[in-house]
């Protein structure tokens, strides 16, 4: 896995407080859907020197229907 080969799916922040936060992720490329085996998370900013960068829980929900994600491999590795 390398830069050249991976797809920005947010670009966004989390707020500084104990609400949870959900967020979307893209999923298309041009209309198509695609298929996603890895999701790199990338912590860009602490809110101060002395805090350390804290991710507690990451829920990912997609589809595992091979009748859908099978034509999205196809379409994917052409």
């Amino acid at each position: 896995m390398n830069e050249e080969n991976m797809t920005e799916l947010l670009s966004s922040g989390l707020k500084n407080d104990y609400n949870k936060e959900t967020f979307t992720l893209k999923h298309k490329i041009d209309e198509q859907m695609f298929p996603c085996r890895f999701i790199k998370i990338v912590p860009l900013l602490s809110w101060g020197p002395s805090f350390n960068f804290s991710i507690w829980y990451v829920e990912l929900s997609g589809i595992d229907d091979p009748d859908v994600v099978q034509p999205c491999l196809n379409w994917y590795s052409k």
